[in-house]
């Protein structure tokens, strides 16, 4: 008995409190885009170079790296000019020379951004975070009540953390002697931009990419690996879907899935599936995969044919 329930709430309360706080992520996020939206003025920059950064931490005992290029954005604010890091989303379809649009706000030296920019995909991307385990609660074999009441529940539970960390917040901000609110101080830690360029350390640095040459070396790279680990891993998936639908699908169930790309209104009999078996909604997760993975391998490859 103690063993159903917790088979039953315990999924109910992780998912709740994973949908609660992509919620929160996704409305923090959207904020610095509608910041700007809101009292930025919408102009125009150019792309004149790309930096490359390579940054190293260390991961349970082993170090890691991670690298990426991000643009260097050139544009006129009250007759100078000026330059900033832009976010580093879709490099491989930027080029030197490439007019961008950008945000500024104009009594404000640190607070310009690029209207696309990696917030606008984090934006997208939380929501799935709140999307995917709605789904699942609502696909679960429990009363409806339940499926409102324990993810609530999930809710009341971290609250006490929150408060923690608003209570040692407040005390930070009191020794500073700074009077802003809390959520006032972290949307004014994410709206200011950290990456404005000195002209002088442009001009004379070198770990810019300031060529189209030498930036178009980096793009063919990243394709080629991007051809590599499409092929990898789609490879493997598609050796998953095999095994699982030769080995783990019911007659009946192929059935289903037949009726169902013979005739995509034939939805309803491929979600009751879900429901009742794992390997069902885990044959649609891997066929999404290898849908993203094909459309990277074909997009890879096609810019690497014309580099």
């Amino acid at each position: 008995m103690i063993s159903q329930i917790f088979d039953k709430f315990i999924p109910l309360f992780f998912l709740g409190a994973m949908a609660i706080f992509g919620l929160f992520f996704h409305l923090l996020i959207r904020s610095v885009n509608s910041y700007y939206r809101k009292f930025g003025k919408l102009t125009k920059g150019k792309i004149i170079a790309f930096k490359e950064e390579t940054n190293r931490r260390r991961t349970n005992g082993r170090y890691e790296t991670s690298t990426t290029i991000r643009p260097v954005i050139e544009y006129i604010k009250q007759g100078e000019r000026k330059l900033f890091l832009g976010t580093n989303q879709n490099y491989l379809n930027n080029f030197i020379g490439k007019e961008v649009e950008i945000y500024l706000i104009e009594d404000k030296e640190d607070q310009v951004l690029q209207k696309d920019n990696v917030y606008k995909i984090f934006t997208y991307v939380s929501l799935l975070f709140v999307i995917i385990p709605l789904v699942i609660i609502g696909l679960l074999k429990v009363e409806t009540i339940y499926k409102i009441t324990i993810p609530t529940l999930s809710l009341l539970t971290f609250l006490p953390i929150a408060l923690v960390i608003k209570t040692r917040m407040r005390k930070y901000l009191i020794a500073s002697n700074d009077q802003r609110g809390i959520f006032e101080t972290i949307r004014e830690k994410m709206i200011t931009n950290n990456d404005i360029i000195a002209l002088d350390d442009f001009d004379k640095s070198d770990k810019y990419i300031k060529t189209s040459r030498d930036f178009k070396k980096k793009t063919k790279i990243a394709n080629l690996f991007g051809v590599v680990f499409s092929l990898l891993f789609g490879g493997g998936i598609y050796f998953l879907i095999q095994n699982l639908y030769t080995k783990r699908i019911s007659q009946d169930e192929k059935q289903v899935i037949n009726n169902f790309l013979e005739d995509v209104g034939k939805y309803q009999p491929l979600l009751d599936e879900c429901r009742k078996s794992n390997d069902i909604f885990i044959l649609i997760a891997l066929c999404g995969f290898a849908v993203i993975l094909t459309y990277a391998f074909i997009k890879n490859l096609s810019s690497l044919l014309k580099s």
